[in-house]
């Protein structure tokens, strides 16, 4: 038997804003995850930014999980959340996770620590599914998932700065203590560049999966693209000539992913019009001024 120096340390870490209902079900999934006995998840981290409901009341609550909360008054920002628990982490292994997702393999934490050693990852990028579509719009979103996830593996067999999602990802200590987010920029993005630029090493997994919602409405779904599109253009910060390819693709990866979709589900069309309909509702004069509410019909 190996004694506790021979085991590989593990830090979760949760940026979280008014996330009562969703950070209850996370830690309820964390909690049923099987690990092996060589691996120790020495505590989970949860940063509450700015939260005015009961999400602090949640992370105190689970006494049987080694959660350490830093409660923060004012919001500041995922990237700044993100920041503080980089700072407060000393685990050979940090997995971030949005508060929002869920787990549902049972032994998902491992399965990524797997990826990570096979695979000499500083930082492995989790795959995100969405849950099953239950409406009509939410076929039509899926379809634009499948399409765009068709696309992405297409490139450099997933090993891009479109599959470093923010919703799940994983850290060698070597990269993350060394890793300092730059506010107002994406920080998924910038991670990516950040281990590519720095000599580090990135890969994507599908054996490791979380679990997300689609938006359910119209609205949400418009938010949800504004808050994208923001990002995006916030790239700019990012971008030097030395950036800008890694946002490249082939135009005939887009097609042939377009046509794969389009045959096996036509609600890709449907995504299409309601894009349409977005980019000239963004040229109303008000559109501007929007403000961006939280995304409730995401949380599962």
């Amino acid at each position: 038997m190996k004694s506790n120096k021979h085991k590989k340390t593990l830090t979760i870490g949760i940026a979280a804003h008014n996330e009562e209902k969703t950070l209850t079900r996370l830690l309820g999934d964390i909690e049923r995850q099987s690990l092996k006995p060589t691996v120790k998840l020495e505590k989970i981290i949860i940063v509450s930014d700015g939260s005015t409901d009961k999400t602090c009341d949640v992370a105190r609550s689970y006494k049987s999980l080694p959660i350490k909360l830093v409660e923060r008054k004012t919001q500041r920002g995922k990237a700044y959340g993100l920041g503080q628990i980089f700072a407060q982490a000393t685990s050979d292994v940090l997995i971030i996770f949005d508060a929002d997702i869920r787990i549902k393999q049972a032994n998902m934490l491992e399965a990524a620590l797997e990826q990570m050693g096979k695979n000499k990852a500083d930082l492995l990028a989790i795959r995100v599914q969405y849950e099953r579509p239950k409406s009509v719009l939410q076929r039509v979103l899926a379809a634009s998932c499948d399409m765009k996830e068709t696309l992405f593996e297409s490139l450099d067999d997933g090993n891009n700065i479109y599959t470093c999602h923010g919703r799940a990802r994983a850290f060698s200590k070597h990269f993350y203590k060394k890793l300092i987010f730059k506010q107002g920029v994406s920080e998924d993005a910038y991670s990516y560049i950040a281990c590519v630029e720095g000599k580090f090493s990135y890969r994507y997994t599908n054996k490791a999966r979380v679990f997300y919602q689609l938006p359910n409405s119209v609205s949400d779904h418009a938010s949800q693209s504004h808050r994208f599109y923001r990002s995006a253009k916030n790239r700019k910060k990012l971008q030097s000539s030395n950036y800008k390819h890694f946002y490249d693709i082939p135009i005939k990866n887009v097609l042939l992913a377009n046509l794969k979709t389009l045959v096996k589900k036509p609600e890709l069309l449907g995504y299409y019009g309601l894009s349409l309909y977005l980019v000239n509702k963004d040229r109303e004069p008000h559109a501007s001024a929007h403000v961006w509410e939280t995304v409730t019909s995401t949380k599962l």
